[in-house]
């Protein structure tokens, strides 16, 4: 499997602060860059002008920013950082079949699409249980809907 370039690229916040304001104003425009070769317009796909836009903004905040392709491996412990779990947890979704890996060598690893998958059903589970618990206390009378925003 092909991996990603692993470069980091840490800009200052003023360098990237105006432009990520320019392009939170244009509401996620299309946007068009030149070639330098043929001085042709290339118009961006709106999906990457999101992302730059988003990264943008990030950087802008000073908040760190990281693009992998979903076919990516991960460490274990980089999925765990991802959950926002401990890698000891980790491991026991992985051994409990919750996340798929393979091993290389005596290591572990996850596809990001497999634990972005797993953390997107996780938060739909966990969404719908608590629509749940609100619908269940206000039968019981415990509080008004109208007192919690879900």
């Amino acid at each position: 499997m092909k991996t990603a370039t692993k470069a980091s690229i840490v800009p200052q916040k003023h360098e990237v602060r105006r432009l990520a304001e320019v392009f939170e104003r244009s509401g996620h425009r299309q946007y068009v860059v030149e070639d330098h070769t043929t001085h042709e317009p290339i118009e961006v796909p709106s999906s990457l002008s999101r992302v730059i836009t988003d990264a943008a903004k990030a950087l802008g905040q000073g908040r760190s920013v990281t693009i992998l392709p979903l076919g990516e491996e991960l460490t274990t412990q980089q999925a765990a950082d991802l959950l926002g779990v401990s890698h000891p947890f980790l491991i026991t979704l992985l051994e409990d079949g919750a996340i798929p890996y393979h091993q290389v060598g005596a290591h572990r690893r996850v596809r990001l699409n497999d634990v972005l998958t797993y953390r997107q059903v996780r938060n739909d589970i966990r969404r719908a249980e608590f629509k749940q618990m609100v619908r269940l206390s206000e039968e019981m009378g415990l509080y008004s809907v109208d007192e919690v925003q879900v």
